[in-house]
C-alpha cells in the first residue's frame, strides 16, 4: 500500500481553489475524494474567512460559510490552535509563522505556496517541503493509487467467469456460482430481524470495504451493481479501497471496464495484448466515501431459486458539493438531480475516465449476485434507507432537510 500525500494549502493556495480553475482547485477536489490526504488548520480557515469577507471579493457570509464547510469535508487532518501558540519559523514573514506549525501539528509532506517568504524559509521538520501547487499536482498524478487496488484483466475476468459457472453447476449461470459465494461471506455475519421476513446487519465503513473488495475478488464477473439512480454495470473488473482517514472515512470505488476501448484496440492490432490485458487505466468508476454499508437478506427464494436473496448495500457519507469546473486535464459536473458530481480526467491522449462521487449521504450502490427487475431495486434502498436511519447512518431523506 502507497501512503497518499499528505498536503498543507495555505490560504493564498485555498483562495485561488476557490475561485479559479487550476492547479490549486485540482488539489482541493483531489482532497473531496481523498486521492490525497489534505491538512489544514483553524488558522488558515480563519485567515481565509478575513480575505473572503473583503469587500472587492463580494462574498456573502453564508456563502463564506458554505466554503469553510467544504474545506473541513476535504480535510483529512486539521490541527486547531491560536496563531498566538504558534513558534517561529519564517523570517521574512512572520504572519506565516501558522502555516508551518499547521504542516508540524499535521505531519504534513509539503505546504503548498507561492509565498517566496515560506519557500526561502528554513523549515525544522526533516523532509519538510514548500511547494507550489504545479508540481503538487504533478507528485499527485504520478503517485496514484493509493490503498489496496484489484483490477482484473480481460483473461482474469474470464477465468474467474469459469470458475463461477463450474461452481454453479452445469447449464447454470456464472451468477447462481457468485450467489454461492457472497452466500459463504455472509452466513456468519449477526444478523437481526428487521421486519418481517427481513434480516440485516450493519457494517463500519472498514468492515464493508473489506467485505466489497473480498466478493468482487472472487465473483465480480458474476456480481451486478445497481446504483442509487438507476444505472447497473455487470462484470465489475476491481475494486479498491483506500486506508480509513481521520474519522474512519473510507473511499471505494468500484470499477468496471470500458469495453469500446478494448475492442476498438483488437480490431487495430489483432496480433497484439489490448490495453484491457493490463488492466487498462481508463475504467470508469463509482466512488463511495463511505459511512457505513447493510447486508440484507429476504428471506424465502430468490429470483433464480436460491434459498433467500441477500446483497450488500454501499451507504455514502454525506460531503459538501463542488462547484462545476474545467480544467485542461479536468471537468467537473454537478448534478444537482442524482446529488454526485461526474468527474472527467482529461488524458492527452484523447481517453477519458469518468468518476461519480456520491454526495449526499445514503443508500447509493448495492452489489449483488442476482439481477432482480427495477421495482425490486427501488424496493431494497427503501429497505435500506430505513435500516441506515434506524441504526444512525445517513439517509437521504436526512441530508435533504439540512
Amino acid at each position: 500500500m502507497t501512503a497518499r500525500p499528505r498536503f498543507l494549502l495555505d490560504t493564498e493556495s485555498l483562495l485561488r481553489a476557490v475561485r479559479t480553475d487550476g492547479p490549486s482547485r485540482e488539489l482541493l477536489q483531489a482532497g473531496m475524494i481523498r486521492d490525497l490526504a489534505l491538512c489544514t488548520s483553524t488558522t488558515i480557515l480563519d485567515e481565509l474567512d478575513d480575505v473572503l469577507a473583503r469587500p472587492k471579493f463580494g462574498i456573502a457570509a453564508q456563502d463564506r460559510s458554505t466554503i469553510r464547510r467544504m474545506v473541513l469535508a476535504a480535510a483529512d487532518e486539521i490541527a486547531v490552535f491560536t496563531e498566538a501558540e504558534a513558534g517561529s519559523y519564517v523570517p521574512g514573514d512572520p504572519g506565516d509563522d501558522h502555516v508551518v506549525e499547521a504542516a508540524l501539528r499535521t505531519k504534513a509532506d509539503a505546504v503548498v505556496s507561492q509565498d517566496r517568504a515560506l519557500h526561502q524559509a528554513p523549515l525544522p521538520a526533516p523532509g519538510l517541503q514548500v511547494i507550489s501547487a504545479e508540481v503538487a499536482c504533478l507528485r499527485l498524478r504520478d503517485g496514484r493509487p493509493y490503498g489496496t487496488l484489484t483490477l482484473m484483466t480481460a483473461a482474469q475476468e474470464q477465468e474467474q467467469r469459469e470458475q463461477l459457472s463450474k461452481l454453479a453447476g452445469p447449464g447454470r449461470t456464472a451468477r447462481l456460482g457468485a450467489d454461492t459465494v457472497f452466500r459463504e461471506r455472509t452466513e456468519d455475519l449477526p444478523f437481526e430481524q428487521v421486519d418481517e421476513g427481513v434480516r440485516a446487519t450493519v457494517l463500519d465503513p472498514v468492515a464493508t470495504a473489506e467485505l466489497a473488495a473480498e466478493v468482487v475478488r472472487n465473483c465480480g464477473s458474476g456480481m451486478a451493481l445497481d446504483t442509487r439512480h438507476g444505472t447497473n454495470f455487470d462484470r465489475i473488473a476491481g475494486i479498491r479501497h483506500d486506508a480509513p482517514g481521520r474519522g474512519g472515512l473510507v473511499p471505494l470505488d468500484v470499477i468496471w471496464h470500458s469495453a469500446d476501448r478494448a475492442q476498438l484496440e483488437a480490431i487495430t492490432n489483432p496480433d497484439l495484448p489490448t490495453s484491457a490485458d493490463y488492466g487498462f487505466r481508463d475504467e470508469p468508476r463509482h466512488r463511495f466515501v463511505l459511512a457505513g454499508g447493510i447486508v440484507v437478506v429476504l428471506d424465502g427464494p430468490g429470483p433464480d431459486k436460491e434459498p433467500d436473496n441477500r446483497w450488500l448495500c454501499l451507504v455514502d457519507e454525506p460531503l459538501a458539493s463542488m462547484p462545476a469546473s474545467r480544467t485542461r486535464f479536468r471537468n467537473l459536473t454537478e448534478s444537482a438531480r442524482y446529488d454526485f458530481v461526474r468527474v472527467t480526467s482529461l488524458d492527452p491522449a484523447g481517453f477519458s475516465t469518468s468518476l461519480d462521487i456520491w454526495l449526499a449521504g445514503g443508500a447509493s450502490g448495492l452489489l449483488m449476485p442476482s439481477a432482480p427487475s427495477p421495482y425490486a431495486i427501488d424496493l431494497a434502498f427503501e429497505i435500506c434507507d430505513g435500516i441506515a436511519d434506524a441504526h444512525g447512518l445517513p439517509t437521504p431523506r436526512r441530508q435533504r432537510s439540512n
